[in-house]
């Protein structure tokens, strides 16, 4: 397993990056300096099987930037962050309560009144009594669902 480290250096990653790039796998490690990410920066990259980390200054995280990103292992956000947190391994953000993305081992967090579940890389394995939801396009697709219970 290798780690993705983006250089200290680099303010932005840009519109399909790291799209479909079949030999990246292990870690991805989003470093302080980084601002925001183009739409669909790692689509398609099924090789990354470890730890997903954003740091603090992260302020941009399209919906579609990890669609097709299915063997994520976890999330993590750094705690100092303004615009996204982690929990229970999904991206969520702060303002408006959307999930933006969840991995492999992702549960939705039952207490932290998200709104909206926009479409994203993977379905969190686990989703109960979501209310008051509101869910984007292929929002769970390609991967199959444990538990369902919307309640609206």
């Amino acid at each position: 397993d290798g780690i993705l480290k983006i250089g200290n250096s680099v303010e932005k990653i840009g519109f399909r990056a790291f799209t479909s790039c079949a030999k990246l796998t292990g870690d991805i490690i989003i470093p302080d300096s980084v601002k925001s990410i183009g739409n669909e920066s790692f689509l398609s990259n099924k090789g990354f099987d470890g730890d997903f980390y954003i740091c603090s200054g992260m302020a941009s995280i399209p919906s579609r930037t990890f669609e097709g990103c299915v063997n994520i292992k976890s999330i993590e956000v750094n705690s100092e962050n303004q615009t996204y947190y982690a929990k229970g391994n999904c991206l969520i953000s702060r303002e408006a309560k959307e999930l933006i993305f969840g991995c492999k081992n992702s549960v939705i967090p039952q207490d932290d009144g998200i709104l909206k579940i926009l479409s994203s890389g993977r379905a969190p394995a686990a989703i109960s009594n979501l209310s008051q939801s509101r869910l984007g396009i292929a929002s769970f697709t390609p991967a199959p669902v444990v538990v369902v219970t919307l309640t609206i």
